[in-house]
């Protein structure tokens, strides 16, 4: 089959598929995420008919403004429409996707908003497609304000992405139904799904290198964590020892975690005083100092920062909650389950939900965290990569 007739047989689908409709509460007593979540899975018509009732919000709205984060709904576009005044352009994703050959194709809704937040004009089964997608090193290049209302923010793997994971390609025949509300999820062996977390503002952000792994450290055959490991060096966040080991169990300093923290969210190091006495001559001075300015780390007024210490893992969910704060909304999470976390302050308690709701973190197989241990190196390159991919 041909591209053109591949994507009219994909569209036909589509139609299909949201045509299956689902009980929705009364509009009064929704959210938007809910009101749009009541839309999406329901035929064309009555989805145009939701959103023509909705109001979104209005004024000083940007480009890669997250409205939702399931379904997705974004801000596309801003301007000015033809001569009636301010407009902007909020897409909707149906959670439908589809290999086209080397492209990704994303179905999504299409609302013209006026200055007031009232829609003007609504398109439904709008085909967005990401062209070469699969032939990318990692689908983190497409997580930028130029793709916004194009690329979906499901995990959907690039074919590099599925070979590093020792995962089959995703196959173009058939089509990906991520939120399900038609009936069927397509799985394949490399896996999609909807990534655990879409940022507040999808922004343009510096993007990772691509450094080639010629040789391998010898001490990471066989390793539970080796393929995190070789994804920080791929994008050049660590690069190892002089000896080519990467020492994954050895512990990993205070100073060393905020490092790679900082590195995650591509902030750059910082002059200035930190306030902690013991950095002003250490190397990780503009690092922590980046921190400081991302809310990461607090100032400090005098006292020790401790930087060559091991960092435990009560101490780690701490900082990822920061991270996360302020770049990814972050909602009350479930209650933990770990057996061991009873005498942890309400604020370690309140970063161990949180990094264990974005599946930063899952404890251990008896069912504890042990938040007093050090990190290891190998826990802490890996909750780095999972932060990564979260945006």
């Amino acid at each position: 089959m041909n591209g053109g007739r591949r994507k009219t047989a994909f569209l036909l689908m589509a139609a299909f598929l949201v045509a299956f409709a689902w009980s929705v509460p009364p509009a009064a007593a929704q959210r938007l995420d809910e009101r749009l979540a009541a839309a999406i899975g329901k035929n064309e018509e009555e989805r145009r008919e939701i959103y023509e009732q909705l109001t979104f919000p209005a004024g000083n709205l940007r480009v890669g403004q997250v409205l939702s984060a399931k379904p997705l709904a974004v801000v596309a576009a801003v301007g000015r429409m033809d001569t009636d005044g301010y407009a902007a352009e909020i897409r909707v994703w149906t959670g439908l996707a589809q290999r086209s050959g080397d492209h990704l194709i994303a179905v999504w809704d299409s609302i013209w908003v006026d200055e007031a937040g009232k829609p003007e004009s609504v398109f439904v089964m709008l085909a967005k497609e990401i062209r070469d997608y699969f032939k990318a090193g990692h689908q983190m290049q497409f997580r930028t304000a130029d793709y916004a209302g194009i690329y979906p923010w499901a995990d959907i793997p690039t074919d590099a992405e599925a070979a590093g994971a020792e995962r089959d390609p995703l196959p173009s025949d058939g089509m990906l139904d991520l939120y399900g509300y038609g009936g069927s999820i397509e799985r394949s062996a490399a896996k999609t799904d909807l990534l655990p977390a879409v940022p507040s503002v999808i922004g343009d952000r510096p993007a990772f290198r691509s450094v080639p792994v010629d040789r391998e450290p010898p001490d990471i055959a066989g390793h539970w964590a080796r393929e995190f490991i070789l994804q920080l060096m791929r994008i050049g966040v660590i690069s190892g020892y002089e000896d080519g080991t990467i020492r994954p169990d050895r512990t990993l300093g205070r100073a060393e975690f905020v490092k790679l923290l900082v590195d995650a969210i591509r902030a750059e190091p910082a002059s200035g005083d930190t306030g902690y006495a013991d950095l002003r001559n250490h190397w990780s001075a503009p690092y922590v100092k980046a921190a400081v300015d991302a809310g990461i780390v607090p100032a400090g007024s005098g006292a020790p920062f401790r930087p060559n210490e091991s960092v435990s893992r009560a101490e780690m969910a701490v900082l990822l909650e920061r991270a996360l704060a302020g770049r990814i909304p972050l909602e009350p999470a479930t209650p933990l389950t770990f057996t061991d976390v009873a005498r942890l302050s309400e604020k370690e308690v309140s970063a161990v939900e949180t990094a264990a709701r974005f599946g930063l973190v899952s404890g251990f197989p008896d069912g504890t965290f042990r938040p007093a241990e050090s990190l290891t190196r190998a826990q802490g390159f890996t909750v780095i990569w999972k932060l990564i991919e979260l945006w």
